[in-house]
């Protein structure tokens, strides 16, 4: 696929890796083309938008008209840079219609998603394009206006629906479509900052809803096994590996309980005050496991095995055989034991205001310990998991 990024964008390529353009700098770049062939019956190859940092980005125009038989759409693909973003090379198109009253009006068509729940810069019932894209779209098309003149702009992403299954928009709340985004017009590649802030979008809507709880999971598993076990879906935040950093950041809101639920080989780590989760950055599993079966009496034979174990799954199936041979709960004991310093963990992190409690699950999904704050929580709640802890 040919770069959008052309030699002009030197704010683009000033590190090795190089960057790319946001959904909203395509969809500024494309409202821009279309007004451009509807007013003046231009049809350019590419056009120069202003992000909202000053830095100008010139960005070729893909097609006109392309899937409509309006000459006055235009349509961008959009370039990510070396950014694992899921839109990178999907089209991005606007189309627009002259008005007489003098306003510029934004909306999304095909593919850019509706806000359904509150608590995001948007309001419920609009479109998910956010307050950052639409301020750029209107600077960069107000001067090609005649004084007389507005514009109506319709953002449409043909394979937005399907992408938006691979994003947190259903998550939160947000449905048919994926959301125009960008606060620099830029995307910064392998950007640990840009998603933070995505992750931390989900904690003010959360708190907005007047959840008391927040239930934190790694992922998707561990969100479909929180589901599954009756916890209300509008407590749970996915945080991938940055537990720490939502955690401080859920200490802003009224959240007075703080439910971590996920697989034992990411959560085990809490126990070692690890909160970040990421294996290159931290990856003490042998050393936890090892530490804990001595604490509650293995002897050195189990202690070896679990030394030489590969993963937290081979680790968790040693402790569990052992009591199903042996008919002690030894294995069980030492699970337990993991789970309930990381529960002390992350109380340290968050202070004696808040309650918190730690559920750790196997690969199946199976709930295989937990701490006394788990069980507490879950039964002040309402929620079934409860009735499965003995």
């Amino acid at each position: 696929m040919t770069s959008y990024l052309s030699k002009q964008n030197s704010s683009l390529h000033q590190n090795s890796l190089k960057k790319g353009i946001t959904t909203g700098s395509c969809a500024t770049a494309t409202a821009k083309a279309a007004l451009l062939a509807e007013y003046s019956g231009e049809y350019p190859k590419e056009v120069t938008i202003i992000t909202p940092e000053e830095k100008k980005l010139t960005i070729p125009i893909a097609a006109y008209g392309f899937r409509t038989n309006d000459k006055k759409s235009a349509w961008v693909r959009k370039d990510a840079g070396d950014d694992s973003d899921i839109t990178h090379g999907t089209l991005i198109g606007a189309k627009v219609k002259l008005t007489k009253d003098r306003e510029i009006v934004i909306d999304g068509g095909q593919g850019v998603g509706q806000v359904t729940k509150p608590g995001l810069p948007v309001e419920v019932g609009q479109a998910a394009i956010n307050p950052g894209p639409k301020q750029m779209i209107v600077n960069n098309l107000r001067e090609f206006l005649p004084k007389d003149k507005g514009v109506s702009i319709t953002i449409t992403v043909p394979k937005g629906e399907q992408l938006a299954e691979k994003t947190l928009n259903s998550k939160l709340g947000i449905v048919k479509g994926i959301s125009i985004l960008g606060t620099t017009g830029i995307v910064e590649p392998m950007s640990t900052q840009a998603m933070k802030e995505s992750l931390k979008i989900q904690l003010p809507q959360i708190n907005q809803l007047k959840q008391d709880t927040l239930v934190i999971v790694p992922g998707r598993s561990g969100e479909k096994i929180a589901l599954s076990r009756g916890v209300n879906g509008d407590c749970i935040a996915i945080v991938g590996n940055y537990i720490g950093y939502m955690i401080r950041n859920a200490m802003k809101y009224d959240f007075t309980k703080i439910l971590l639920l996920g697989h034992i080989g990411k959560l085990a780590k809490l126990s070692a005050g690890i909160f970040n989760t990421y294996s290159k950055t931290a990856d003490a599993r042998r050393e936890i496991f090892v530490t804990h079966a001595a604490l509650k009496g293995f002897s050195n034979p189990v202690i070896d095995q679990l030394w030489e174990s590969v993963t937290a799954e081979e680790s968790v199936n040693i402790l569990l055989n052992h009591d199903e041979t042996t008919g002690s709960n030894q294995g069980d004991r030492t699970l337990k034991s993991i789970a309930q310093e990381a529960e002390h963990r992350v109380s340290e992190l968050t202070g004696p205001d808040h309650q918190v409690g730690v559920l750790l699950t196997n690969r199946p999904g199976k709930i295989i310990a937990w701490g006394n704050g788990a069980k507490d929580i879950c039964y002040s709640k309402g929620w079934d998991v409860w009735e499965r802890l003995s």
